[in-house]
């Protein structure tokens, strides 16, 4: 099998690609960073981050109130278990987050109940690390941005996608 290595474009285009037509094993796709889409989420959308092959073990999400969401870690301790198994989040590319039923426990004294993550407007990052809680430790994030309101009736659902792959925002590796 052929490497394949893309640039933030053509990520986007794979990206689209993928979702639209049944993928082809031609080449095996090495992403440099992680990748979310898209940037501008609304009530109901569907954040679709795209993971670096192979990627760290640990994914979080912070709001914009610096609540910190541990969506798979490798500890579970307490109520803040993985959302997703780490076997299966090993073997994943892509992961699809719905922002109007997400739900974790919130990394906070005495926080025991799942709360809807996407539940305030402003911007979220997105960490992936392979230990979140250790300092000076590599990280990749990237940043969006959410809004309470519906979209506006002015973008059609289909053209969603179309949208997100052409404006996913700017991911980051924050090495050492």
């Amino acid at each position: 099998m052929q490497d394949c290595h893309l640039g933030v474009r053509q990520l986007a285009s794979a990206v689209l690609f993928s979702l639209v037509l049944a993928p082809r094993a031609e080449c095996q796709l090495h992403v440099p960073h992680i990748g979310c889409w898209p940037s501008d989420l609304h009530v109901g959308d569907t954040l679709v981050v795209v993971l670096p092959k192979p990627h760290p073990r640990e994914l979080a999400i912070t709001s914009p109130d610096d609540h910190w969401y541990r969506i798979v870690t490798s500890d579970s301790i307490g109520p803040y278990r993985s959302i997703i198994p780490q076997r299966a989040f090993a073997a994943m590319d892509t992961l699809r987050l719905p922002t109007h039923t997400l739900q974790a426990v919130p990394y906070l004294f005495g926080a025991r109940d799942p709360q809807v993550i996407f539940s305030r407007s402003g911007t979220y990052t997105i960490d992936l690390g392979e230990n979140l809680q250790g300092e000076g430790i590599p990280v990749y994030r990237c940043r969006v941005r959410y809004a309470t309101l519906a979209r506006p009736p002015e973008t059609p659902p289909n053209q969603r996608l179309q949208r997100a792959g052409a404006r996913g925002s700017r991911a980051e590796w924050l090495g050492s």
